[in-house]
Parts: structure tokens; sequence; C-alpha cells
């Protein structure tokens, strides 16, 4: 995966929840829809990076970050539908 992809990805995670992209890399803590974006943003790159590299690109220090990503968002998508369409629209979007 090139930069320009993971930015995009990034971006668009970020445009979606209405959240600062650069707070999605640093890790900063902060509201439930930055929580979202990161966690959107795991999901996204799942199947385009090694897996150990994502916690890392998202500010998160843990390696099993990635699991507790991918399982929040199937579950969010589950409950919320406006949420699971955000994600497929990003998904189709982004590829």
């Amino acid at each position: 995966m090139n930069n320009d992809e993971l930015q995009r990805i990034i971006l668009a995670a970020a445009a979606a929840f209405d959240v600062n992209p650069m707070d999605i890399v640093e890790g900063r803590k902060g509201s439930k829809s930055l929580m979202y974006a990161r966690d959107v943003c795991a999901y996204l790159l799942a199947g385009k990076m090694p897996r150990g590299k994502i916690p890392n690109l998202l500010g998160r220090n843990s390696k099993y970050y990635y699991y507790g990503a991918i399982k929040k968002v199937r579950a969010k998508c589950l409950a919320d539908h406006d949420f699971e369409m955000k994600v497929l629209n990003l998904a189709a979007r982004l590829g």
C-alpha cells in the first residue's frame, strides 16, 4: 500500500466522522467519533497492509488493537444501520 492510498483512507474516515485526521494517527484520546474513525481506519486497512503495522500507524501500542477494532466495527454495524452504511460507503469508495 502506498502513502497516497493510506492518506485517502485516513482523510475519508476523518471526514465521515467529522474529526481531525491528525488526531487519528497521533493516537489522541477524544470523543466516540474519534474512536470510531480510528477503528474504521483499521477496518479499512485490513488486508491492505500487515496487521502488525496498523496499530502503530493509528497511534496505538497494543498489538491486539487491530482485532479489537475489527470486532467493535462489526458489532457497531450490527447495532446501528447508519453506522453500517457509513462504513459500507467508505469501503466502496476506497476499494
